[in-house]
């Protein structure tokens, strides 16, 4: 969650989260992340940029909850955190509250990387 949204002006586009998570997602989920690359930059991102802002995400906090299906190579994640954002100048909404459901998988290195963004 910290790599997919964190933001920052100085950022070269909107899309950079997708370099920020590749050491963290599967191949697959890299290929789905790809897609996403050339889409639009989003209503806010001249505004983001021309008021120097920077968002981050504060409490991060990951659960496999007791009732999610899972097995011994993957497992239901949820995922939430605060995303805060503060600009230069202007008035930019501060904080919004983000919550996903990840398919996190083993990869064959034996690290455990996201396999699937499920919501």
């Amino acid at each position: 969650m910290i790599a997919s949204r964190t933001r920052d002006w100085r950022d070269p586009g909107p899309t950079v989260w997708i370099d920020r998570v590749r050491p963290y997602v599967s191949d697959d989920q890299h290929v789905r992340d790809e897609q996403l690359r050339d889409g639009t930059t989003g209503s806010d991102w001249a505004q983001f940029v021309d008021w120097h802002c920077r968002s981050s995400v504060r409490d991060p906090r990951a659960v496999i909850p007791p009732e999610a299906p899972g097995t011994d190579v993957a497992a239901n994640v949820e995922v939430a955190g605060d995303i805060s954002t503060a600009c230069a100048v202007g008035s930019y909404p501060s904080s919004e509250h983000a919550a996903a459901t990840l398919i996190v998988v083993r990869a064959p290195d034996g690290t455990y990387r996201v396999g699937r963004r499920v919501f």
